[in-house]
């Protein structure tokens, strides 16, 4: 690699300056002593260096703070927006490929899946479209094919978020945002975006709750079998809840599954008014029943 004009301009002068330096000692002229003469060489030297940097500072770019610390390029890089019409092309037997999807007004290059969504696939009726609702109600029909969330309460909007983030975000290329339901003709989040948002929000404010719920009420075990029926019983670590007492399993009414589910009881809080006994089951038992046997 070649040197800079710069840099070749240093190395010339201290080239110079050494040449000069040699012939003064043969010439013999020692007139000024040698510290002297070195000492002044040296601070000539010194200042060409310093102007040499000087320049170079200013006139040859370098890496500063800011460069180092620059948005990265998703955060910097326009989104393409999509329309239903173009959507629509990219459609399992569309003219164009490859096969696109939609699901919560985000368009996924699926056509590493053309298996599951090309014209012979399992899933191809959500190819060419957004069909958001589908994905939580299995109606695949036309109708239910569609971008609408309304109606869907926080577990089911945490769930659509579950597909988005583990099988689409991970498996397939993000290629825009669709204009429809989600995102405006700008790619700003409408209305039902922002409800969907919402409803994420409660998702996690109840799986919060659920958690501190069952430090107090552990999930019970269970089993079933044709011969034994089905059975419910608690242990130190039923509901995958690591404690130190055992607990006495009791029909528990919920506020965060909105339904009764078996709770492990400490016996301190056996007398709560959200507790209730099985049938047939004796008050101190570690296990009750909840089925017959199969005959």
């Amino acid at each position: 690699m070649g040197l800079s004009g710069r840099m070749q301009f240093l190395v010339g002068t201290i080239l110079v300056g050494v040449a000069v330096l040699f012939q003064y000692y043969q010439k013999g002229d020692f007139d000024s002593p040698i510290s002297e003469t070195k000492e002044n060489f040296l601070k000539f030297i010194e200042g060409v260096s310093q102007w040499w940097i000087g320049t170079s500072s200013l006139s040859e770019p370098r890496e500063s703070a800011s460069h180092k610390s620059k948005p990265s390029i998703s955060k910097g890089k326009t989104v393409r927006l999509i329309t239903k019409e173009e959507l629509q092309q990219h459609g399992p037997e569309g003219p164009s490929s490859p096969i696109w999807l939609s699901i919560l007004g985000r368009v996924y290059n699926v056509d590493s899946g053309k298996q599951h969504y090309g014209k012979n696939g399992g899933y191809n009726f959500f190819a060419g479209r957004d069909g958001t609702r589908a994905f939580i109600t299995g109606d695949f029909t036309d109708e239910g094919l569609k971008e609408d969330i309304y109606g869907l309460g926080p577990k089911e909007c945490a769930d659509l978020q579950s597909w988005v983030d583990g099988t689409y975000e991970m498996d397939y290329i993000f290629v825009g945002k669709l204009i429809g339901g989600f995102y405006d003709n700008n790619g700003e989040p409408t209305e039902m975006n922002l409800e969907f948002q919402h409803q994420l929000k409660l998702a996690k404010e109840l799986d919060d709750l659920q958690k501190a719920e069952e430090k107090v009420f552990p999930p019970c075990n269970s089993r079933w079998s044709q011969t034994d029926g089905g059975w419910v019983s608690c242990s130190t670590k039923s509901g995958g809840i690591e404690r130190d007492w055992i607990g006495f399993p009791r029909r528990f009414h919920s506020p965060t599954s909105k339904g009764l589910r078996c709770a492990c009881v400490n016996e301190k809080d056996l007398e709560n008014p959200k507790l209730q006994l099985y049938p047939g089951c004796k008050p101190k038992a570690r296990e009750c029943r909840t089925s017959p046997p199969s005959k």
